[in-house]
């Protein structure tokens, strides 16, 4: 069969535009993407906006070249949404053909059917190589149960077949960020700044590090291209460099070249990237050697 050549993702979030009626700023950070907007919320009255989606967006697409997007509205802008909503989000994302899923919201209790339903949609999707990415959650350091060691991550980034991201600063975990053994890694999520419908924005949570991860892991799952090398902050400059030596490992230019593929200038604050790189590497792999055998015991 032919690959595709124009990768696919689907977000399940808050409402986002499409990408005609996307905000001139926005549209200008974010120059080769294509989004779809869809609802499955019921709105009652106006409808309330939120940055929030379109932030994720943002920083899910930012380093990204030649993908469409679906922005699936799952999330009205109060926060509210549902367990069917997320599910029917999932479902279209299988229908639609994408190659990978992202969603920075998520829910702490699900009763045994829904938690079957989340399962078998996760597992269809999987089944067919959909990449799987979703915040940890915001529960804090298992705060919300005092138990050491126990996890708070929410669903469906608990789920084993789903790369759940948290978020960090100076490398320790946020005091916000959920913590378990679900977590694959961390990045940047602590008043970083960002774009969303309303303009500039700076804000704090795993919704904002998880699709900064998530975009490495989908340039890295499917040798996507990135932007060329433009620092305008740390995180940029992290998130650029990890992606562009997955998927470039040997690329030489003038804006990239070989003696900064495993380093980033002092004044970014960036230093070594080496380490981080491998335990992503690694944890990843683990993480789709694991997902293979539950296939196989599923099957």
């Amino acid at each position: 069969m032919k690959r595709r050549l124009t990768r696919r993702i689907s977000q399940l979030d808050t409402y986002v535009p499409n990408w005609e009626e996307l905000p001139p700023l926005l549209k200008s950070k974010c120059k080769t993407i294509r989004s779809k907007a869809i609802t499955l919320v019921k709105h009652e009255g106006e409808q309330k906006l939120s940055d929030h989606g379109a932030s994720v967006f943002y920083e899910l697409t930012r380093t990204l070249i030649d993908v469409d997007v679906y922005c699936i509205e799952t999330v009205d802008g109060f926060g509210r949404g549902s367990v069917d909503n997320l599910i029917e989000g999932l479902v279209l994302s299988l229908d639609n053909d994408v190659d990978a899923v992202h969603t920075s919201t998520g829910i702490s209790d699900l009763s045994s059917h829904n938690m079957r339903r989340l399962i078998d949609i996760t597992f269809a999707l999987r089944r067919k190589g959909v990449l799987l990415t979703a915040s940890a959650g915001n529960s804090g350091l298992n705060a919300s149960t005092g138990e050491e060691g126990k996890s708070n991550v929410l669903y469906p980034a608990a789920l084993p077949q789903w790369n759940a991201i948290g978020s960090s600063e100076d490398g320790k975990v946020s005091g916000f960020s959920s913590t378990g053994p679900e977590v694959v890694f961390t990045l940047d999520g602590e008043n970083e700044k960002s774009i969303g419908l309303s303009g500039e924005i700076v804000w704090s949570g795993t919704s904002l590090s998880a699709p900064r991860g998530a975009s490495i892991l989908i340039a890295m799952n499917y040798e996507l291209d990135v932007l060329p090398f433009s620092i305008t902050d740390r995180q940029s400059a992290l998130m650029t460099a990890l992606a562009f030596q997955a998927v470039h490992p040997m690329k030489d230019s003038p804006d990239f070249p070989k003696h900064k593929m495993l380093y980033v200038d002092d004044e970014f604050g960036c230093g070594s990237l080496q380490p981080l790189l491998n335990r992503l590497r690694g944890n990843y792999d683990r993480w789709r050697l694991q997902c293979d055998e539950n296939l196989k015991e599923e099957a």
